[in-house]
This record gives C-alpha cells, structure tokens and sequence, in this order.
C-alpha cells in the first residue's frame, strides 16, 4: 500500500469523519502531484528543504478562482502534512520527519474599530462557571474568540466534526461555501475534555449528533450564550466572528 493510502486507511481507523478523510486526501494529492511535477519524486522521497519549498509554492499559488490561498487554507496544509509525516515517522516509513520543523503561517492581525479590549475578553472568557451549562458556555466563548469561527459554523459543528488528538475542527460548508480546518490551541482543547466529559452527557437527548446542546438536548440555536455574561462584551464578540 503506497503511503498516502495506508495514511488514510490510518485515519478511517481512528473513525476520522468521511469529510476529514476526503479533505486530507485532497491536501496530500495536491502534495503528491506538485512533488511528482516537480522534483520527480514521490512523497516517500520528499526532504525537509522540499517541504519548505512547497510551502513558498503554496503561499504564492492561486486557486482556481483566480485568488491566492488564505492563510488559514495553507495553515491546514501544513497541519496534514506534519500529521502524515509524523504517522509515516511512527510507521518507520520514512526517517526522520522531513516535516518535523515546519511551522504554520501566521494569521494576520485585522484591526476592527469595535473590538473587545485583553481586559473585557479576560472578563468575559472568565464568566462561565463549572455548571453544566457553564462548561458549555466556556468551550462555545472560547473557541469563538480563538479560533475565528463565526457564531453559525460553531453551533452547526458536529462531534464527528472535531478532533482532540489534532487540536482540529471541520467547518462544512463554511466562507465561501468550502469546507475547511480550523485548529485550537491547548486551552480550548482542556475545556472541550472537560465538556465532553461532564456537561454534554447530560444534556444530550438521545444521539444527537451536534456539539454544542441546549437544556432541551438540541442543537444550539445560533444566538449568543443564554446566561447572565456583559451583554455588551458579548455583542462585541458576536459582531466580531458573525
């Protein structure tokens, strides 16, 4: 089985959603053809120096659309990249990992007139208690003022549609009708554990598949969180990521 493939039945093995199986496939192929095009190897042969220079190719490559890449697009490149490689290096397929020291393009910073001062976001991120609701509301406030996702692509995100072990998120069908990965830093994995682990089985109603439920076991409706937080430190964050 060539590596891609075996990469992918790895992935199916760790029930990875069909959307993520199909999204790394599509990142690893575009990989696979530019290495095959051109340096006339396979991703078996790629070195640390290729890698880097696929990474100038990505930034400076145009979709099909005419547009260039966006930052968050080639950030999930790389991400699929380090993770195969990494799972290669653990199969003793190739050593070392090329992709070891490849570091994810920085987001740039987007100035907004109406933005939440480090203190009103400290503030806020600080409210949620450790109730049932609470855990809830600390992963939703969290991963919105984090990670860039807009209100409607948060509560729309299935549990098949996150993965801890990666620190990743799917969004279907998100900006500009695409799907894409989003990923999360440590403290919003601790606190979706802790939410998985202690707040959403008790609010989920028979297998309802989304992650973020109300009190009634449904999907979060796409309003902002229903507790006593500063509505105007809310409304702030909620324009922001809207």
């Amino acid at each position: 089985m060539d590596p891609l493939s075996s990469y992918l039945a790895h992935l199916v093995r760790r029930n990875a959603s069909e959307r993520t199986v199909t999204l790394y496939g599509v990142c690893l192929s575009k990989l696979k053809a530019w290495a095959a095009a051109t340096l006339g190897r396979d991703l078996r042969g790629l070195r640390s120096r290729d890698l880097f220079e696929y990474q100038v190719w990505l930034s400076r490559a145009h979709s099909r659309r005419g547009r260039r890449y966006s930052v968050g697009h080639q950030a999930a490149h790389i991400s699929v990249i380090r993770s195969f490689y990494r799972y290669l290096h653990e199969e003793a397929i190739v050593t070392p990992d090329p992709a070891k020291s490849l570091q994810l393009p920085r987001q740039p910073k987007r100035l907004h007139r109406d933005i939440l001062a480090r203190e009103e976001l400290k503030r806020l991120l600080a409210q949620p208690d450790d109730s049932v609701l609470g855990l809830r509301d600390r992963v939703l406030l969290r991963i919105m003022a984090l990670s860039g996702l807009r209100v409607s692509e948060l509560v729309a995100l299935d549990l098949d549609d996150v993965d801890l072990d990666e620190r990743e998120i799917l969004v279907r069908s998100g900006k500009g009708g695409h799907d894409r990965l989003v990923f999360f830093d440590v403290g919003p994995r601790r606190h979706l554990h802790r939410y998985l682990r202690r707040s959403r089985p008790r609010l989920a109603a028979h297998d309802a598949p989304a992650l973020l439920l109300s009190v009634s076991g449904r999907r979060l409706g796409t309003v902002t969180p229903g507790r006593s937080y500063p509505s105007g430190d809310v409304d702030k964050l909620t324009r922001l990521r809207g």
